[in-house]
């Protein structure tokens, strides 16, 4: 799940913003353009998750926290099916009334009771807890998840997209 700081600051976001908001946080059109190219021309077939047809591209993140900051590090992109996506953000599925859907393909995806599903979710919900309360943040692009001569221009985009929502929620 992703930490609550976090929530909108993604590739995905990036990809799906007006030219001109990408453009206000600093990226150049060059860059935009090979961006959504390389979006756009991931490979979609088969979820990595179940084998079944994949629809979605999922941004796999992994989270450090040190000295009260944190650093949230962009692994690997990978494709999903939808039901795979929605069960990746529970906390999402949850809030559109689609929770019980994701559980249940929770449950069968890795052969365990839904009872199973409950115990690990309170665990997991206790790790995001912590994780939310961190307020400082830093995005990081892992070097093989996108091309070098894009890489640290959407890696600077992102963290200018933390800091401008951070700016509009303290005034």
């Amino acid at each position: 799940m992703v930490p609550a700081p976090l929530w909108g600051v993604s590739l995905a976001k990036l990809v799906r913003m007006k030219t001109s908001e990408l453009m206000h946080l600093g990226l150049k059109p060059g860059v935009i353009e090979r961006l959504r190219k390389f979006w756009f021309t991931l490979p979609r077939d088969e979820c990595v998750v179940c084998g079944s047809r994949a629809s979605d591209i999922d941004e796999f993140w992994s989270y450090y926290v040190g000295d009260g900051r944190g650093i949230a590090r962009l692994v690997s992109l990978r494709s999903l099916c939808s039901q795979c996506h929605l069960a990746k953000h529970i906390g999402y599925a949850s809030t559109i009334g689609k929770r019980e859907i994701a559980l249940k393909h929770l449950a069968k995806i890795n052969n365990i009771t839904l009872l199973d599903v409950d115990r690990l979710l309170d665990k997991i919900y206790d790790i995001w807890d912590s994780l939310s309360s961190i307020t400082t943040w830093r995005i990081e692009i892992s070097e093989e998840v996108l091309p070098e001569d894009i890489r640290v221009e959407v890696e600077k985009t992102l963290n200018r997209l933390l800091e401008e929502k951070y700016t509009r929620k303290s005034h």
